[in-house]
């Protein structure tokens, strides 16, 4: 964490990676291997100095389909204050906003606020299309 202002700043990266897993180790997950921790390794790999995002799957058309998304998404979670991180985290586990106004120690509201600020409604929607996308084609893969 970087102090700049009185506030204080976050730097997430993230390679993520879509496809089968081999042998999964949740105890040391770097002994875990397949396709989705390869594509996770170069999709961390093909990150950029001014980008924090990248996703590959093992379809080259659903690579290059959601790269706009990725750009925006990335762009959006740039701008995020720590406070506003920590609710998007909790929101992304699952866990509901009473939850997390108890484990952040804040009221709900300021919760509901901060994500809301995060844009995480805009995240809601692109992870529902992109399940529905990969879904849809694995379907159509098979």
């Amino acid at each position: 964490m970087v102090a700049a202002k009185n506030r204080k700043t976050v730097d997430l990266r993230l390679g993520m990676g879509v496809g089968t897993i081999h042998n999964l180790n949740e105890r040391k997950i770097e002994e875990s291997d397949g396709e989705a921790f390869q594509n996770s390794g170069s999709a961390f790999e093909k990150i950029k100095s001014y980008r924090r995002l990248s996703l590959i799957t093992p379809w080259k058309e659903i690579n290059n389909g959601w790269r706009p998304s990725l750009a925006l998404i990335d762009a959006l979670m740039q701008r995020w204050s720590l406070e506003q991180a920590e609710a998007v985290y909790g929101w992304l586990q699952g866990k509901t906003q009473k939850e997390i106004s108890s484990e952040l120690r804040i009221r709900q509201p300021a919760v509901s606020q901060r994500l809301g600020l995060a844009g995480h409604f805009a995240l809601n929607e692109a992870f529902a299309s992109f399940e529905m996308e990969i879904s849809k084609y694995k379907a159509e893969k098979q």
